[in-house]
C-alpha cells in the first residue's frame, strides 16, 4: 500500500503512453486528484477506487477521451458535481464501465445520466445521494448489463416495463424509493438476468409469477418489504440459486419445503419473519450452504444435529426463536465459526463436546435462562476463540481459570446475569486482545486482579454487582471505558483513587455509599463523556467546570448537594443529559447556552427566581423538569413557545403564576403537562389541537375559572386529567367520555354544578379507575348510566402496575382523598379503583348499578342524601 500525497509534481503523469492506471487500495491521505491527469491522454482504465482521495473530481478528468474503464469509488470525501459530471459524460464517448459509488453526487442533475456513453455495460453509483427520478431510459440501454443504484434513498422514479430483449445479468436497486411494480410482463425480458436486489425499495404488488421468468437467478435478495402469507412456490424453478435473501418480512407458515429443494444455495436468509414448526431434515442435504440466517421466527422443536455437520457450514444464527431440547453432543467439524442459539430455550449444561467445533470464532448461548451446570472447560480448546457470550443463563461454579489460555484470540467475555462465584481468575487478564469484559451480575467475590493492569486495549469493563472488595487497581489509567458499579463493596474506599482514570470515557460510581464532596479532578478528566454519581451521599459545591469539557452526560442527581448551580455547567456545548434532582442546590437558574441538552431535570431543590427566557436555546430539549422548586416564580416565559421537541414540562410545586402559554396547547409531541400546585390564574385555553399526543394533564392546585374547554377531547391519548383544587364553574364534563384512554378523572373541589345526566348525555368512560368530583355543588339523581359504562371498575385486575411515561420513566402522580386523609399519590397504580362523589348535593338512591363494579376498592358518598336501593341478587 502507498502512502502519502498524489503530488502534481510526480513523474508519474510524464508516462504519456501509460494506458491502464490502477492505484487503488492505497492511503493517499486525503489529496485531491490532480488535475495533470489530463496529460495521460492514452490511458483506457483509470482506477482510484479505495484511494483516500478528496475534495472535487477535476473536470479535466473528461479531456480522457479514450478511457473505457473509469472506477473512482469508495473515496467518502470525493465530490462530484454537476459541471464535472457533465463534462464527463458528454466527452468520455467510449466509456463501458464507469463506477463512483460513494461519491457524492448530490448536486448531480440525474437528467445529464442520459448523456452517458450508448457503449456502457456497466453503471455503480451505490451511496452517492443521488436526488430526484432516475431517467428510464438507462434501464432500456442495449448494451447494458450491469445497473447498481443502491443505498440512494431519495432516488425515486420506477422501473419501467422491458419490452425488448435486455443484456442486464446484474440489477440492484435496494434501499432506494423507486417504484418495483412485481408483475409478470415487466419481467419478461430479463432472461438473462442473474442477480436481482430489491431489498426495502418502494416494490408494489406481491405476484411472485415474475419469477418465472428469470430462470437464470443466482442471486435474489428480496428483503424487508413487508411481503406476508407463504414463502411463494414460485421460488422453486430457480434451481440455479446459490444465494436468497427472504429476511425481515412477514412470510408466515411452516418452513417452506420449497425451499429445501434449492441444493445449491450458499447463503439463505429467512431472518425475522413468523415462520413455525421445525427445521426440515431436507436442510442437512444443503452441501454448499455456508450461511443459514433463521433468528426472529418461532421456530421451535430440538436443535437438527445435522446442522452442526454440514461440511460447509461456517455462520449458524438461530436466536430468538422456540428451540427447546438439551445442546446435543457435537460432533467433529471444522467449517462452523460462528455459532448464535440465543434467546431460545434451550436447557440443561454445555456439553464438552463443544471442544469437536475446533475452528469456532464465536459462541452466543445468551438468554437461554435454563441452561445450566459449570462452564466446561474443554471450552479452552477452542484456540481460535474470539467472543464468548453465555450471559443471561443459569450457569454455576468457577469462572475456568484455562480461559486465559487464549493469548492472542479472545477479545470479548459476556458472562453477567449468571450465579458464577469464587474469584475472577487473573489469567482472564492475560488475554492480550481483549477489550470487552462484562460479569455482572454473579456472585463473585474477591479483589479486581491486578493483572487487569496489563490490558492496554481494555475498553470495556463490567464487573458490577457482585460481592467484590478492596480498591480499584490504580494502574487502571488506559482503560477509556470502565464500569465497576453501582452495587460492589469496591466503592466504599475513597473515591480519589479514580483519578489514575485520565483516559476514561464512561464512569459510573452510582448506588453507592460514597460521601464527602465531588473530586474537581473529575471534571478535568479530558475523555470523560458519561458520569455517573446519582445515589450516593456526596455533599458540598458543585465545582466550576472547564469550557472545553466534553461530558454528554451528568448524573449527580438523589444526593446532599448544595449551593447555586455553577454556569459553567449550562455552558457545556456537548451536554445532553443533566441530572441534579433531589439535592438542596439553591440560588436561580443560569441563562443557559447550550443547544444540545435533552433532557434537565432539577426538580426537588431549593431553586428561587424566574424560569429564564434564555430556555428557548434549548431548541433539542425533550424533557424539562423543574418541580418542586417551591421558591420558582413569575409567569412561564413565551420563550418557551420554541420548544417544539418538548416531550415532558412539569414545573409543579412551585410559585409561578399569571396565565399558560397557549401554545402548550398545540405542542404535537407533548406527553406530560403537569402545572399543578402553582398559581396560575385565568382560563384553561383552549388551544388543545387535534393530533396532539398528551397522556397527562395536570392542572390541580391553582387558581382556574371558567369553563372545561371541549378541545380536550382532541387530546385521544389522555390517561390522565387533574383539574382538582380550582375555581372553575362548569357542569359536570360529559364529553370526556369519548376520550377512551382516559383512567384518572379528578375534578374535586371546583364549583361544579347542576345534573351529571341531561338528555343529550353520552357517557361511555371505558377505562376509568379513578372518579374524584368531591366537594363540587352537583345536584339530582345520579346518572344509573354512567355507572354501567365504567367497564374498568367491573373486572378484578391483579396485575398491577404503575402508571408512567416509561420511555422516560416518569411517574403518573395525583392529589386525593384516601380513607379521610387527603394525600398525593406520587404514583398511580393501576389496580386502584376509586369513586368519590361526597360533598356534593346528590339525591335519590346509591343506584344498583354500583354493586357490579367489582373492583371498585374505595367508594366515598358522605354528606350526600342518598338511600340504599334494594338488591337482588
Amino acid at each position: 500500500m502507498l502512502h502519502g500525497a498524489l503530488n502534481s509534481n510526480s513523474t508519474l503523469f510524464s508516462l504519456t503512453h501509460l494506458q491502464t492506471l490502477d492505484l487503488s487500495n492505497n492511503d493517499f491521505s486525503g489529496s485531491h486528484i490532480p488535475s495533470l491527469f489530463s496529460h495521460l491522454l492514452n490511458l483506457t482504465c483509470l482506477n482510484l477506487s479505495s484511494s483516500n482521495v478528496a475534495g472535487q473530481v477535476p473536470s479535466q478528468i473528461s479531456l480522457l477521451s479514450k478511457l473505457v474503464f473509469l472506477d473512482l469509488s469508495f473515496n467518502e470525501n470525493l465530490v462530484l458535481e454537476t459541471t464535472s459530471f457533465t463534462k464527463v459524460v458528454q466527452n468520455l464517448t467510449k466509456l463501458r464501465e464507469l463506477s463512483l459509488s460513494t461519491v457524492d453526487m448530490s448536486s448531480v442533475a440525474l437528467h445529464s445520466l442520459m448523456n452517458l456513453s450508448s457503449s456502457l455495460s456497466s453503471l455503480r453509483l451505490v451511496s452517492c445521494a443521488l436526488q430526484g427520478k432516475f431517467p428510464d431510459e438507462i434501464f432500456h440501454r442495449s448494451n447494458l448489463q450491469l445497473l447498481d443504484i443502491e443505498d440512494n434513498k431519495d432516488l425515486t422514479g420506477s422501473l419501467p416495463r422491458f419490452n425488448g430483449s435486455s443484456r442486464l445479468w446484474f440489477l440492484a436497486l435496494s434501499f432506494t424509493s423507486i417504484s418495483v411494480y412485481l408483475e409478470l410482463d415487466f419481467f419478461s425480458s430479463l432472461h438473462s438476468l442473474k442477480e436481482l436486489y430489491l431489498s426495502s425499495c418502494n416494490v408494489m404488488g406481491s405476484n411472485f409469477a415474475f419469477l418465472g421468468n428469470l430462470t437464470q437467478l443466482t442471486r435474489l435478495d428480496l428483503s424487508r418489504n413487508n411481503f406476508n402469507g407463504q414463502i411463494p412456490p414460485s421460488l422453486g424453478i430457480l434451481e440455479h440459486l446459490d444465494f436468497l435473501d427472504l429476511s425481515n418480512n412477514n412470510f408466515s407458515g411452516l418452513f417452506p419445503s420449497v425451499v429445501c429443494n434449492l441444493t445449491k444455495l450458499q447463503f439463505l436468509s429467512l431472518s425475522n419473519n413468523k415462520i413455525t414448526g421445525i427445521i426440515p431434515s431436507q436442510v442437512g442435504n444443503f452441501s454448499s450452504l455456508n450461511q443459514l440466517y433463521l433468528f426472529e421466527n418461532f421456530l421451535k422443536g430440538a436443535l437438527p444435529p445435522f446442522l452442526f455437520s454440514l461440511p460447509s457450514l461456517k455462520y449458524l444464527f438461530l436466536g430468538n426463536n422456540l428451540f427447546s431440547s438439551h445442546l446435543s453432543q457435537f460432533q467433529y467439524n471444522s467449517s462452523l465459526k460462528y455459532i448464535d442459539l440465543s434467546s431460545n430455550l434451550l436447557d440443561g449444561p454445555i456439553p464438552s463436546s463443544i471442544a469437536n467445533l475446533v475452528n469456532l470464532d464465536s459462541l452466543i448461548l445468551a438468554s437461554n435462562e435454563n441452561l445450566t451446570g459449570e462452564i466446561p472447560f474443554s471450552i479452552c480448546k477452542l484456540k481460535y476463540l474470539r467472543i464468548l457470550d453465555l450471559s443471561n443463563n443459569r450457569l454455576s461454579g468457577f469462572i475456568p481459570r484455562c480461559l486465559g489460555n487464549f493469548s492472542k484470540s479472545l477479545e470479548i467475555i459476556v458472562l453477567g446475569n449468571n450465579t458464577l462465584e469464587g474469584p475472577i481468575p487473573s489469567s482472564i487478564f492475560n488475554l492480550t486482545n481483549l477489550f470487552i469484559v462484562v460479569l455482572s451480575p454473579n456472585k463473585l467475590i474477591g479483589e479486581i486482579p491486578a493483572s487487569i493492569c496489563l490490558l492496554k486495549l481494555l475498553e470495556v469493563v463490567d464487573l458490577s454487582n457482585n460481592n467484590l472488595g478492596g480498591s480499584i487497581p490504580r494502574c487502571l489509567e488506559n482503560l477509556s471505558n470502565i464500569v465497576l458499579t453501582p452495587d460492589n463493596q469496591v466503592m466504599s474506599s475513597a473515591i480519589g483513587q479514580v483519578r489514575v482514570l485520565s483516559s476514561i470515557i464512561f464512569l459510573d460510581l452510582s448506588n453507592n455509599w460514597l460521601n464527602g464532596t465531588i473530586p474537581s479532578f473529575l471534571f478535568n478528566l479530558s475523555s470523560l463523556l458519561y458520569l455517573y454519581l446519582g445515589n450516593n451521599l456526596l455533599t458540598g459545591h458543585i465545582s466550576r467546570l472547564p469550557s472545553n469539557s466534553v461530558m454528554e452526560v451528568i448524573d449527580f442527581s438523589n444526593n446532599l448537594l448544595d449551593g447555586p448551580i455553577p454556569s459553567s455547567l449550562f455552558h457545556l456545548p456537548s451536554l445532553r443529559y443533566l441530572f441534579l434532582q433531589n439535592n438542596s442546590l439553591t440560588g436561580d437558574i443560569s441563562h443557559f447556552q447550550f443547544h444540545k441538552l435533552r433532557y434537565l431535570d432539577l426538580s426537588n431543590n431549593l431553586l428561587d427566581g424566574p424560569i429564564p427566557s434564555s430556555v428557548s436555546r434549548l431548541v433539542n430539549l425533550r424533557v424539562l423538569i423543574l418541580s418542586s422548586n417551591n421558591k420558582l416564580i413569575q409567569d412561564i416565559p413565551p420563550s418557551i413557545c420554541e420548544l417544539k421537541s418538548l416531550q415532558i414540562l412539569d414545573l409543579s410545586k412551585n410559585g409561578l403564576s399569571g396565565s399558560i402559554p397557549y401554545c402548550l396547547g398545540s405542542f404535537k409531541k407533548l406527553l406530560v403537562l403537569g402545572l399543578g400546585s402553582n398559581n396560575f390564574q385565568g382560563t384553561i385555553f383552549t388551544t388543545f389541537s387535534e393530533g396532539n399526543n398528551l397522556r397527562y394533564l395536570n392542572f390541580n392546585g391553582n387558581k382556574f375559572q371558567g369553563h372545561i374547554p371541549k378541545s380536550i377531547t382532541n387530546c385521544r391519548y389522555l390517561e390522565v386529567l387533574d383539574l382538582g383544587s380550582n375555581k372553575i364553574e362548569d357542569t359536570f364534563p360529559s364529553f370526556l367520555g369519548t376520550l377512551t384512554e382516559l383512567r384518572v378523572l379528578i375534578l374535586r373541589f371546583n364549583k361544579l354544578h347542576g345534573s351529571m345526566q341531561s338528555p343529550s348525555t353520552n357517557f361511555s368512560f371505558p377505562k376509568l379507575r379513578i372518579l374524584d368530583v368531591s366537594n363540587n355543588v352537583l345536584s339530582g339523581n345520579l346518572p344509573s348510566n354512567f355507572f354501567k359504562d365504567l367497564k374498568a371498575m367491573m373486572d378484578v385486575d391483579s396485575y398491577m402496575e404503575y402508571m408512567m411515561m416509561k420511555d422516560y420513566s416518569y411517574d403518573y402522580s395525583a392529589r386525593m382523598i384516601l380513607k379521610g386523609l387527603e394525600i398525593e399519590l406520587v404514583k398511580i397504580q393501576t389496580t386502584l379503583t376509586v369513586i368519590d362523589l361526597s360533598g356534593n348535593k346528590f339525591t335519590g338512591e346509591i343506584l344498583e348499578a354500583m354493586w357490579k363494579l367489582k373492583a371498585l376498592k374505595q367508594l366515598n358518598l358522605s354528606i350526600i342524601d342518598l338511600l340504599v336501593a334494594s338488591c337482588h341478587h
